[in-house]
């Protein structure tokens, strides 16, 4: 099971922002434009409910599209509204889903800490709050602070397949923050999906996830 958000709650300081994967696709593109305009998608209490009401098991992924929520949108700066937060939380846990979602929040200049903090605060075995990044020395350096880190680097992600398939062992991402394993996601190079890998609802993973740009 999946949700969309309404592009309001991403943050304009996202590296990917102007090019996002799912701006670029057609199907999820107007999907989420439609959620954003009111013309389809639900109220966020009523999203709750709906979330509680999913089969014990479910995998859960929040936000194909879109992020967590903020308090306000007012403005461009992004501040994870925490109350509404455990509420996602909390109706997961109700329904027993294994549950998993991306966020760039931490770009907010302003609100970049209280991000971090709350991301990490929530996160938990059966609620994995990925941080997502494209450079390589802040994913590094956010994973040595305890959380869990994907990114997008085509050129990384190349890399970490080539020496697993030539080495038959995972890449190492080195910087002077310390080294990290490398995991280069299954399903861009696999025949996989994510129900099958699942290994960005892992929490406190020892790998850096790896996406190439899509």
């Amino acid at each position: 099971s999946a949700t969309t958000s309404s592009w309001l709650t991403c943050s304009n300081a996202c590296p990917l922002f102007k090019e996002c994967y799912a701006k670029k696709g057609y199907h999820q593109k107007l999907h989420a434009d439609k959620i954003t305009s009111g013309a389809r998608g639900y109220e966020f209490k009523e999203l709750c409910n709906q979330i509680m009401e999913l089969r014990p098991g479910t995998l859960l992924r929040l936000n194909v599209s879109g992020d967590l929520p903020s308090e306000d949108y007012s403005t461009e700066e992004r501040k994870i509204d925490i109350n509404k937060l455990l509420d996602l939380k909390l109706s997961a846990s109700i329904a027993k889903a294994k549950t998993y979602t991306y966020t760039h929040l931490h770009c907010d200049n302003k609100n970049k800490e209280w991000n971090l903090k709350a991301c990490k605060s929530f996160s938990d075995k059966d609620f994995v709050i990925n941080i997502s990044t494209e450079n390589k020395r802040v994913a590094a350096k956010l994973y040595h602070e305890g959380h869990d880190v994907v990114i997008t680097d085509t050129k990384l992600f190349n890399f970490a397949v080539e020496h697993q398939q030539t080495a038959g062992k995972k890449a190492t991402l080195v910087t002077k923050e310390g080294t990290v394993d490398l995991f280069p996601c299954d399903a861009q190079y696999k025949k996989s999906n994510c129900a099958k890998c699942k290994k960005c609802a892992e929490y406190n993973r020892s790998e850096l996830v790896i996406f190439k740009k899509h």
